[in-house]
């Protein structure tokens, strides 16, 4: 499902995230960008939530978002029936490949200043942002499992994100590990596209 415009109490742990400026991942690096000491407010209105809710259990994800200006490189939607994976909001998340050397990556079709997703998995994950030329912009850190029902001193869904000018390309890393990610979240609303013009 694609949702942009909603209203406000749809967003409120967004909104206690974002407009606040501070990365809920612990930072890695800041590569190539100085980030001034308060970063801009972003308007709730125009952050897409994608929640994955309509469509079917094990399907690859692909190209299904791209008139909404985003597709997806090895990733499957899954309803998890592990309590350990429990999805943030609804039923459906958005699982990682199996090969544990090969991220999710989302790739924009304009560039954007915001990426996140609640995240669970089962080791250390790593988001990473690119700009058109794929130089790394950003990184940040969940830098431990999250299960649910384990011991981790953090909760499931981890709210992993970056904010910095020019993201075409994200990926999330989980290495030697599983990954799911749920309510991929950017900024700001791209769509809906024109898919021609957006690729001339």
């Amino acid at each position: 499902m694609f949702k942009s415009n909603c209203p406000v109490e749809e967003f409120t742990a967004l909104r206690e995230i974002v407009p606040s400026c501070a990365d809920p991942g612990t930072p890695l690096a800041d590569v190539a960008t100085e980030r001034p000491s308060q970063k801009p407010t972003l308007s709730c209105e125009a952050f897409v939530v994608l929640d994955f809710e309509d469509l079917a259990d094990l399907k690859p994800i692909g190209r299904h978002f791209e008139s909404q200006g985003v597709t997806f490189a090895e990733a499957v939607v899954l309803r998890p029936s592990n309590p350990a994976f429990p999805p943030h909001s609804g039923y459906t998340t958005l699982l990682g490949p199996r090969e544990s050397q090969r991220p999710i990556e989302a790739v924009f079709l304009r560039a954007v200043s915001f990426v996140g997703a609640w995240v669970t998995a089962s080791r250390p994950v790593v988001l990473s942002a690119y700009d058109s030329q794929g130089k790394l912009l950003a990184k940040a850190l969940l830098p431990q499992a999250n299960l649910g029902r384990s011991d981790s001193a953090l909760t499931p869904n981890y709210f992993l994100s970056l904010q910095v000018p020019g993201i075409h390309r994200a990926t999330f890393v989980c290495n030697d590990g599983n990954v799911v990610l749920d309510d991929f979240t950017f900024y700001p609303a791209l769509g809906p596209l024109n898919l021609e013009d957006s690729q001339s």
